[in-house]
């Protein structure tokens, strides 16, 4: 862990900050998955404020996380989905009042 991550843990932890995940334990369950899946859910949010570092990523070339715009097909994926949208959701609205509305006791 680096001194800085080092640092902000301990901060974290003197504040009081709690990071509550948990798992649904049924029938089927495999406790050390669960657990392992616990952490899982912790490091993400940790690692989301800063308190733990972001794993290397492109063979441990870069610590910089990758973008999800990044990633091949993204872009073709919600373009896909967005072709059923109306134009509503997709145009950028723009605050035009109503001015029937105008009155506060309309």
């Amino acid at each position: 862990m680096r001194d800085g991550a080092r640092q902000m843990l301990a901060a974290a932890l003197q504040a009081g900050i709690r990071v509550p995940v948990g798992a649904t334990l049924v029938r089927s369950s495999v406790p050390e998955q669960e657990v392992a899946e616990t952490h899982a859910k912790a490091a993400g949010v940790l690692r989301a404020i800063g308190v733990l570092p972001v794993p290397p990523v492109d063979g441990g070339k870069h610590n910089a996380p990758v973008s999800l715009a990044d990633h091949p097909g993204v872009a073709e994926a919600l373009a896909g989905r967005n072709r059923a949208l109306a134009r509503f959701w997709l145009d950028a609205q723009v605050d035009q009042p109503l001015p029937a509305l105008a009155d506060p006791s309309a």
